[in-house]
């Protein structure tokens, strides 16, 4: 006998209420991470506003470089102690650990791994280590989403949707990117498209990322008046382009495993962090332009004296440089993210590579195109999220109008990381975060 589907279908008015319940969820997690995110930000802004301020009162070179060191070499010894004491699990970039805990391997401590997520990472990333934030907001956000979980008690069914969207509003507060953090939640964390994550998502990561600009101003994080579709006689260029910055991303997760597979595990956290904050100091002092952001990056070589004077060779070699020193202070164990290292190193790829086309006379794109396809790339190879990167990286601009080259880009990035049979590089560190927690880099 033929029944009706229509008769297994829940009433209306059941349906809105638990519609109704998620969004609430939702308006309840998306500010709270917005301020959480705020909150960082300008506390980061502080720590680095103090060693400034430190070091600028110091007119003797050495003595102002033995500042910078213990200055860099104290926040990192701290930030070290901080998570091997407390809270091993907030090491890193916390992105493999929400992955974790949505496949159910591990749990997450809301409170605890918040604390040393925000005092650790704001002391790393503000004494300038090569670390990005948006690892760190990431995984602030999955903490409070699970706090979340258990003081509301919200039914088991729901609880990996809201840690997801969490993590989620994490990144669009960090790169004022709701689209970019509805689409990784989909894309990265998720893997799938059910219409419980697709409403908490949307309405959590535009909340998150209304309070950051209501508190930071509306601008994008990579303001460009410059931007224009390259024409087809750049093609070459932007093809040669991509597949360095492709080969880029696939070098930079051998190279951070690497290093994380042999760091020196059995020396205290405290003490690799110092060392590498030592070392940070020296680059500060002597190769600045490695310590960057990808803010910082983008201001100082795209469409300036000092971008348009730059070599590809020291373009070249300020991205390999970046890349050990990125790798090196993953290794230690401390908070931070790898997302902005890694737009660093995929624009000093852009810009070198698309000298050495104009060098033999091709057309290439401008520079701040040609920036954003190396981006584009080195993070398609890289993460193996195409979509992510793309509308990332144009919400981060206000680059709507290049969208056409930088998906190419990323087309051919990830078909390159595909078939060239390696993981994505969180795929690749969550699973060295299933090895027991000592002190190693999670």
């Amino acid at each position: 006998m033929h029944t009706e589907l229509s008769e297994y279908a829940p009433p209306q008015s059941e349906l809105r209420e638990v519609r109704r319940q998620h969004l609430a969820i939702a308006c309840l997690v998306g500010p709270l991470i917005g301020l959480a995110a705020t909150a960082f930000q300008y506390v980061v802004s502080l720590v680095t506003r103090i060693e400034e301020v430190a070091t600028a009162a110091i007119s003797d070179p050495a003595l102002r470089l033995l500042t910078l060191m213990l200055f860099s070499g104290t926040c990192g010894g701290v930030a070290g102690y901080v998570t091997q004491r407390i809270a091993p699990e907030a090491g890193g970039s916390g992105i493999p650990h929400v992955k974790s805990v949505l496949a159910h391997l591990t749990t997450l401590q809301g409170i605890r791994v918040l604390w040393v997520k925000f005092v650790g990472g704001a002391l790393a990333i503000g004494s300038r280590f090569s670390l990005g934030r948006e690892g760190p907001t990431i995984h602030m956000g999955a903490a409070i989403a699970a706090e979340i979980n258990t003081r509301a008690k919200i039914p088991p069914h729901l609880r990996d949707h809201v840690i997801a969207c969490g993590a989620g509003a994490g990144l669009a507060a960090a790169f004022n990117a709701p689209l970019a953090g509805f689409l990784f939640i989909i894309e990265e964390l998720r893997r799938e498209a059910h219409s419980i994550t697709l409403g908490m998502a949307l309405l959590a990561t535009v909340l998150a990322d209304a309070v950051v600009r209501f508190c930071f101003g509306a601008q994008p994080l990579l303001p460009t008046s410059d931007l224009i579709s390259p024409s087809l006689d750049t093609l070459p260029a932007a093809i040669a382009i991509t597949l360095v910055g492709t080969a880029g991303g696939l070098v930079f997760n051998e190279t951070l495993m690497l290093f994380v597979q042999r760091a020196p595990t059995r020396a205290p956290a405290w003490l690799r962090g110092a060392l590498i904050g030592c070392i940070v100091a020296l680059c500060i002092s002597y190769i600045p332009s490695i310590t960057l952001d990808q803010h910082g990056a983008f201001h100082k070589y795209v469409g300036t004296n000092a971008g348009a004077h730059t070599t590809a060779a020291v373009l070249l070699g300020l991205c390999s440089m970046k890349l050990i020193l990125t790798a090196a202070c993953y290794a230690t164990g401390i908070p931070g993210g790898i997302f902005a290292p890694m737009l660093v190193q995929g624009a000093f790829i852009g810009l070198g590579i698309g000298k050495l086309m104009a060098l033999s006379g091709l057309a290439v794109p401008i520079d701040s195109v040609s920036a954003l396809i190396g981006m584009t790339a080195f993070f398609a190879a890289s993460v193996r999220a195409p979509f992510t990167g793309v509308v990332l990286l144009a919400e981060m601009t206000n680059g709507f109008t290049v969208l056409l080259p930088l998906m190419g880009a990323a087309l051919i990035a990830y078909l390159i990381g595909e078939f060239s049979g390696l993981r994505p590089i969180y795929e690749r560190l969550l699973t060295a975060t299933q090895k027991p927690h000592l002190s190693e880099t999670p």
